[in-house]
């Protein structure tokens, strides 16, 4: 799933299917389904050139396939950030709700220093009304980092990304490329679930 500046790409490996399909699906739809399912148990879905159904004990969910070809999302994603920074989720999430309290309310802006060792700064600022906060927390590893290493993020961007992912997911870990690039985060550098975070242009 994707707005253009967010994308998120998981892969379900216990699936049983009848046949290979690609149908494309209102996320209120999936939202419903997450809403009323039990999501440890068997959900059946079914569909046909419109309808698409999900079916569990009883419960039926069911609405209109969005016609049209999804776009190619895999090409978007970068194959080669080799720069990779493991941080605790919950760590990252606290320090990006402080800052961002002062950042520009129509930018939403943050600003991330890894300093290419142990540590990352979190800075935003709004020139408008003299606010500027920042704060340096540990990260658990960064790996091939030439040296100081800076991106522009839109707050409320990131922590939707990391609120994915779940209390039982304590660290995170992001792959980097140049500033400029495509961000990617996951769970740890195996995992099927991805999401995808493209930088702004930093704003002094």
């Amino acid at each position: 799933a994707s707005d253009s500046k967010v994308l998120f790409a998981d892969v379900l490996r216990d699936v049983i299917a009848e046949r290979e399909a690609v149908v494309i699906v209102n996320a209120d739809i999936i939202n419903a389904v997450v809403a009323h399912c039990d999501l440890k148990s068997p959900i059946q879905v079914s569909f046909d050139s419109r309808q698409v159904r999900f079916r569990q004990d009883g419960i039926e969910i069911q609405g209109r396939l969005i016609e049209g070809k999804f776009p190619r999302y895999e090409t978007v994603i970068p194959k080669n950030n080799n720069r990779i920074a493991v941080i605790s989720r919950s760590t990252l999430a606290a320090a990006i709700k402080r800052v961002s309290i002062s950042a520009n309310k129509a930018t939403n802006q943050i600003k991330m220093r890894f300093n290419g060792s142990s540590s990352l700064t979190l800075e935003a600022s709004d020139i408008d009304f003299s606010l500027q906060s920042r704060m340096k927390i540990n990260t658990e590893k960064q790996e091939n980092f030439p040296g100081e290493h800076l991106l522009g993020v839109r707050a409320s961007f990131f922590l939707s990304v990391l609120g994915t992912f779940g209390k039982e997911v304590a660290e995170i870990t992001m792959l980097l490329g140049e500033p400029t690039r495509a961000m990617l985060i996951k769970s740890d550098i195996d995992s099927d679930r991805v999401a995808l975070i493209m930088p702004m242009q930093i704003v002094d």
